[in-house]
């Protein structure tokens, strides 16, 4: 008798004695892969003007330059001082 045989005759006499078994199982994804988010458009832009930039125009925009603390403290505080003299 071949093992598919066995396994559909041990089914049949499980059903018949009427047991029940659970079977649990967990599926656990591999850790080390990055998180990565891909975002997809589903309509086309308006502006086709703002598809056109590349890596180098937004990383030079000043985004990501150097700031001295100094500097920026007094620019907060004329900022502030502006605001308040607008009020």
């Amino acid at each position: 008798m071949s093992l598919s045989g066995w396994l559909c005759l041990s089914g049949v006499k499980a059903l018949a004695q009427g047991n029940v078994v659970n079977i649990d199982e967990t599926v656990t994804g591999n850790q080390e892969q990055p998180k990565v988010l891909y975002i997809v458009p589903w309509k086309s832009a308006a502006n086709q003007e703002n598809l056109e930039q590349d890596l180098q125009s937004q990383l030079l925009s000043g985004v990501f330059d150097h700031l001295e603390r100094a500097e920026l403290k007094r620019e907060i505080i004329l900022m502030q001082q502006n605001e308040n003299q607008t009020e």
